[in-house]
């Protein structure tokens, strides 16, 4: 008799059992070429260490990210711009529709875990020198569901300043600003626009952010000098703040305890992402994280 074992791979195994020990925690990111993406990987391999399998799924972006929180049910954890809620609440204030959809975006969404500043970026012509200067210019922001989309229409409402934006990225936006059909490139990001650190991008340069009105989602900082090939000196922005954001799970225990175990890791191991993740993992502010625990990490359990 002819037995015929086909063996199950070890490893493969051995990763399977860990992974599934402490559940699934689903996190949407952003563009699988960008930032978000690659830190939702980060996340990843820490979950694999824990116990955790962390499902990374791409998007358009903040706004994207925040629907997908509301409307799809395995939709644990998001990254979003802390603009977004802000910009939909101010929305809500101004509606009197107690059943509207904008409503529903963010009555129930929570902060998971607040993480660190990006800065707004806007590249555009020499001749370009201020927020004003782009007056009915037009400007590509990524796509129409982006945090980076939303941004510019916030400040433009803010600062009483109307733009045109054109949903473009990467090297379409580089080829649309360098033919002329846009005035500049806008991007929400702690790293430089790739495409816009080239050779031929020479001619442009950052436009300084500077707000005439104070807004707390919106703090004052500076590009540093060299952030760009091109670059020369530091530059004027605001940033906004990157947040894990989840759900109000408060009627599902089941993922309650599941996201309340993944953070409680997170928390206590943190360092692990500073040493072996991205680099912005080292910008988080872990004391204050450490001492607002109670409300940011168990938030996602509270109906409120």
């Amino acid at each position: 008799m002819l037995l015929l074992v086909v063996p199950t791979p070890p490893s493969f195994a051995a990763k399977e059992s860990v992974a599934l020990r402490n559940g699934q925690v689903v996190l949407v990111t952003g563009d699988k070429d960008g930032i978000h993406y690659r830190l939702g990987e980060d996340l990843q391999k820490f979950g694999q260490l824990h116990g955790f399998d962390v499902v990374v799924k791409s998007s358009l972006g903040s706004l994207d990210n925040l629907m997908s929180i509301v409307n799809d049910d395995r939709i644990n954890i998001a990254f979003v711009q802390a603009d977004v809620p802000s910009w939909i609440s101010q929305r809500l204030n101004q509606s009197d529709r107690p059943g509207s959809d904008i409503r529903k975006y963010l009555v129930k969404v929570r902060t998971y875990y607040p993480l660190f500043d990006e800065w707004v970026q806007i590249v555009a012509r020499k001749k370009l020198n201020s927020l004003a200067d782009l007056k009915e210019g037009k400007i590509a922001v990524d796509s129409h569901k982006s945090g980076t989309f939303l941004t510019m229409g916030n400040l433009s409402l803010k600062e009483k300043i109307p733009f045109d934006l054109v949903a473009a990225s990467g090297s379409e936006a580089l080829e649309k600003l360098l033919s002329g059909e846009v005035d500049a490139v806008a991007s929400v990001s702690s790293d430089p626009i790739v495409t816009l650190n080239a050779p031929q991008s020479a001619d442009f340069h950052l436009v300084p952010i500077i707000l005439t009105q104070a807004d707390p989602v919106y703090v004052p900082t500076e590009i540093p000098v060299g952030t760009y090939a091109w670059q020369k000196e530091p530059v004027k922005t605001v940033s906004v703040k990157i947040l894990l954001a989840s759900y109000d799970y408060s009627q599902d225990m089941d993922i309650c305890q599941r996201l309340t175990r993944f953070s409680d890791v997170l928390r206590k191991n943190v360092n692990w992402l500073r040493t072996h993740g991205q680099r912005q993992w080292k910008q988080v502010d872990f004391d204050a994280v450490e001492a607002e625990g109670k409300k940011f990490l168990r938030s996602h359990c509270l109906s409120y």
